[in-house]
């Protein structure tokens, strides 16, 4: 008996998370870029799939509201502050 794997990624998804696998670190991508670079409408399903492309690529990302995605990087990252 083969072992099925627990779900089973889209084209869309596939597509979508080989476009982010090809952007850099800090890279800021809105919707309209996107769709553009890959053919699927950013509409609330189009989103979700780009949060799961970005899940299933293991990124870690910023949503910017209404207008896109912040890859994270060395810029985005939180700044460890000195001490007193």
């Amino acid at each position: 008996m083969s072992k099925l794997p627990l779900f089973e990624v889209s084209n869309e998804t596939r597509i979508i998370k080989e476009f982010l696998q090809k952007q850099a670190p800090d890279s800021i991508l809105d919707y309209l870029s996107i769709e553009q670079a890959t053919g699927i409408r950013m509409d609330s399903a189009g989103r979700r799939r780009l949060r799961s492309a970005a899940r299933s690529a293991g990124l870690e990302y910023d949503s910017i509201p209404n207008s896109g995605i912040r890859i994270a990087g060395p810029e985005s990252k939180p700044r460890k502050e000195d001490g007193p």
